[in-house]
């Protein structure tokens, strides 16, 4: 997505900050939803994740650090990037938010111009990261299912549907050791298509065909699949 018409969750425990800042980002075209604090905040975010979060530190209750850890920890919140406001510009409350998995800072009181660069690159760079997320669940895909494919050309005969030759011996001796370590019968029916060939030769290939067709399908008929060897 592009950034216009993002979702920015405003989490801060003072009305008016919150308000300037949906005064802030509105007009930029920004779809803002506010909370009061950590707990309303990730009530909020499981009903419908937004797409950034400004977090204040200092709420009753959960603060941002924890609030932000919470997320961090959870698959399906982690890759919500996270602005943090802070009136405290020392080194250690910038780690412990570092520590927490936020990615950016905003000092108050909010600058207009910091804030929208600040958020604009920051769902931009999302964006960039869902987008690769996204092809690499397609080409996972392709690959199973091309790798699926492949393995039914290389096993299953295209007209009939049953095991071919390469599957048949692979499954018969792993059938066969099984047999032998239970102590199983194994019975194996062989099916003779030569006179398909006289079919063929007199009738032509494509009623031989329809012919062994309709015989694989009712020898699947008449036995269990997990049987049906070759």
């Amino acid at each position: 997505m592009t950034d216009a018409g993002a979702t920015i969750l405003i989490v801060d425990d003072e009305r008016e900050n919150r308000k300037l800042l949906e005064a802030l980002l509105q007009p930029e075209g920004y779809e803002t939803r506010s909370a009061a604090n950590g707990e309303d905040a990730l009530a909020s975010i499981a009903q419908s994740a937004p797409d950034l979060i400004l977090l204040d530190i200092m709420m009753p209750g959960m603060n941002g650090y924890e609030m932000a850890s919470n997320l961090k920890a959870n698959p399906e919140t982690a890759n919500i990037p996270i602005i943090m406001l802070t009136a405290n510009i020392d080194r250690d409350a910038r780690l412990a938010g570092l520590k927490a998995g936020v990615e950016e800072f905003l000092t108050k009181p909010v600058d207009r111009a910091e804030l929208w660069l600040r958020v604009r690159n920051l769902l931009r760079l999302k964006a960039f990261q869902d987008f690769l997320q996204n092809q690499s669940l397609l080409l996972e895909d392709l690959v199973q299912a091309r790798t699926a494919d492949l393995h039914r050309l290389a096993h299953y005969d295209p007209l009939t549907g049953l095991p071919n030759r390469a599957l048949f011996v692979e499954t018969l001796k792993k059938t066969l050791g099984q047999a032998q370590h239970h102590g199983w019968s194994v019975a194996v029916l062989f099916v003779d298509v030569d006179h398909f060939k006289s079919v063929n030769d007199t009738l032509g290939h494509a009623l031989g065909d329809e012919l062994l067709a309709q015989l694989s399908s009712r020898l699947v008929d008449c036995v269990r699949l997990r049987d049906t060897v070759g």
